[in-house]
């Protein structure tokens, strides 16, 4: 790092946290290792710190300074095998390359030429008359008179 750059860090003043539980953060983790419960600490830090504070808000301040940082991306070195079967099977023009079934043809033909299942209905399922709302026609509902 040049000399203006560190010059620069220097100069900046501390960063101040953002949390107001910061200053009891050694104090949250004893009570947590000794057993305490968010609630426990939220009533301590408001009777003896004089900060008011949810047992939530305790749980929030913990469970984010705990967490582990994700570790970087790195890859197990993998053998040439492993690595060219995971290569991906892109085409030059950068399509996927598909693999015709022979008989995918005939098959959709015959679906095509299948009958209609019965119990199908033949009568239009809505009546339509451009003078009147469009109603179901029902078969299996009588109405009451």
């Amino acid at each position: 790092m040049d000399a203006k750059c560190a010059a620069i860090l220097e100069s900046l003043p501390p960063k101040v946290p953002r949390s107001r539980l910061e200053p009891y953060r050694e104090l949250i983790r004893e009570m947590r290792r000794r057993g305490r419960t968010y609630r426990e600490i939220a009533h301590v830090l408001g009777d003896r710190c004089q900060v008011q504070v949810t047992a939530s808000a305790v749980h929030n301040f913990v469970s984010r300074r705990s967490r582990p940082k994700p570790p970087a991306a790195v890859l197990p070195h993998l053998p040439e095998e492993a690595a060219e079967s995971l290569a991906s099977p892109m085409e030059a023009d950068g399509v996927l390359p598909t693999r015709p079934d022979p008989d995918v043809k005939q098959r959709i033909e015959g679906l095509k030429r299948r009958a209609v299942p019965a119990g199908r209905p033949t009568k239009p399922v809505f009546a339509y008359d451009e003078n009147e709302p469009l109603r179901v026609r029902s078969t299996t509902l009588k109405k009451s008179e």
